[in-house]
């Protein structure tokens, strides 16, 4: 497959998401808090006015989904439960990749205290779909696709992960490393663990590998060490220019969810952020595509949390075997 050509990645996709019917920022739970810096002021609004919020999130939603199906990717829905609020985050409860004739499924094990029930909902809907598929759960913490995310130009998993993982610690992180070796193990492909630092939680809403060997982060929403592992991987192994293929975006950025793009082959799909990065991504060749997710991000999630891949292509040793820079 070409790099010039991404048509097997939209042919192929099939992406998980949830209507907002039960969406809204949690309140605080009585011991442990709000669940991530970003749902205290969220809770605030939602609080005002429960019915505009919830027609607004909606409204938010829906664009996504008809963007996505007007880009001709095709869209599975899992049926909203009652009470369950963060179920619109489909990213998180389980991770799916298709390697060499082994399709796999591996269930979350969630710290979040309010969303283990979900992973219910993703083996039902995973059984119905790829009924053939393995499926594996996790015995140690480790929140999906959104705290592992596949770089396809590298052909390896890029996993976030907390030091000080507790319930009353989720606002800084979510996944073990100990998950690591065991994801690895499942899914036959290597890990790049990355630590986290608040107010970010997990690795989705401060870091994105691209298609074409770019990576979006926000150096401060993660560990020095993290930081020197990202530089060394593009540097060393790629040879690539880092002012070239990193790109740091900017604090302001950051809080409007700059990292947390759906990057499907050439198509990118992001959040109002300001003009800066749309058009960076743009003169990379990238066909990008902006829209206000923003009450999503309210309770802590951006475009990337609202979709899953649970179709997703191994490319075996990566892109990078088929482009020059």
């Amino acid at each position: 497959m070409s790099i010039q050509n991404f048509a097997s990645f939209y042919d192929n996709c099939n992406l998980l998401m949830c209507p907002p019917t039960y969406f809204r920022p949690l309140n605080p739970h009585p011991k442990y808090g709000f669940p991530n810096d970003m749902s205290k002021k969220g809770y605030e609004i939602y609080s005002e006015n429960p019915k505009a919020f919830k027609k607004k999130s909606f409204e938010q939603w829906e664009k996504l989904y008809q963007l996505l199906k007007k880009l001709l990717l095709n869209v599975e829905l899992l049926d909203p439960i009652t009470d369950y609020s963060d179920q619109v985050f489909t990213a998180d409860a389980s991770l799916s990749l298709n390697s060499e004739g082994q399709d796999v499924t591996v269930i979350s094990k969630f710290t979040h205290w309010n969303r283990s029930e979900e992973t219910a909902a993703h083996k039902t809907k995973i059984a119905e779909v790829y009924p053939q598929r393995s499926v594996f759960f996790m015995s140690n913490a480790l929140e999906g696709s959104g705290d592992n995310i596949y770089d396809f130009y590298r052909d390896c998993f890029w996993s976030g992960y907390s030091r000080k993982l507790s319930p009353d610690g989720i606002s800084g992180g979510r996944s073990s490393l100990h998950s690591h070796k065991k994801l690895e193990q499942y899914t036959g492909v290597s890990i790049k663990s990355l630590e986290v630092r608040k107010p970010f939680f997990h690795i989705d809403t401060t870091f994105s590998p691209l298609t074409r060997g770019h990576i979006l982060y926000y150096p401060k929403g993660l560990s020095e060490k993290a930081q020197t592992l990202i530089k060394m991987e593009g540097a060393q192994k790629y040879n690539l220019n880092p002012s070239h293929y990193l790109i740091p975006v900017t604090t302001e950025e950051a809080l409007n969810f700059a990292c947390n793009v759906i990057n499907i082959g050439n198509i990118i799909v992001m959040n109002e952020c300001g003009n800066r990065l749309p058009n960076k991504l743009r003169s990379y060749g990238y066909d990008v595509y902006v829209l206000d997710l923003s009450y999503f991000i309210k309770a802590g999630g951006g475009p990337h949390c609202l979709i899953n891949n649970i179709n997703q292509n191994r490319v075996i040793g990566g892109l990078h075997q088929q482009n020059n820079f």
